[in-house]
């Protein structure tokens, strides 16, 4: 069914219609479909990165002189106290979503933009 718009010029909704449909077909041969998109989205899939991460986590906590500790072990991130015991078990998900937060944080303090 056409779509019909009243009191604009036929052309340019041709033109229109024609753009977009170029459009879709153009960019679908770049288009990705991802069984896990948490993964790709995330930024967080390998243990490498998240190391990463959890390494300058852990720099920052002894500048804020606390005694706690981020380590991974498998898909396990603990936070171990300064005598070694366990204080809590995260999953890299809650890790993942920890460091977004602090990012968020981090651009209301700090306007990156400029």
């Amino acid at each position: 069914m056409p779509i019909v718009l009243n009191k604009i010029d036929p052309v340019i909704v041709n033109n229109v219609q024609q753009q977009t449909a170029d459009g879709i077909i153009h960019s679908s041969d770049r288009t990705r479909i991802s069984k896990d998109s948490k993964k790709e989205s995330g930024g967080y899939s390998s243990n490498k990165k998240m190391k990463e991460k959890l390494s300058k986590f852990n720099s920052l906590l002894t500048i804020m002189e606390l005694n706690i500790t981020f380590n991974l072990n498998d898909d396990i991130i603990t936070a171990v106290d300064k005598d070694g015991n366990i204080v809590k078990e995260y999953t890299k998900d809650e890790i993942a979503e920890l460091f977004n937060k602090m990012g968020d944080m981090l651009g209301i303090f700090i306007d990156t933009k400029k």
